[in-house]
């Protein structure tokens, strides 16, 4: 009987052999610090009260928009 022992990205959960490559995964990852924006529709329109989109600033400071699909 072998003992096997992986690493697994707490970010992604990809599991690797060595503990070098899954660190590197995890600090590879941009994460979202904050959100900037929310864009609403009337609620006639969207009953869920979700937001269309957001807009979020990540750990490395890139802005992005996402829109609910």
């Amino acid at each position: 009987m072998k003992i096997v022992e992986k690493y697994k990205c707490d970010v992604c959960g990809t599991e690797y052999k060595d503990r070098k490559d899954a660190t590197e995964c995890e600090n590879g990852h941009k994460k979202a610090k904050k959100i900037i924006k929310q864009v609403h529709q009337p609620h006639n329109l969207n009953m869920s009260g979700y937001p269309l989109k957001i807009e979020v600033e990540m750990s490395d400071g890139t802005k992005l928009m996402y829109k609910r699909g």
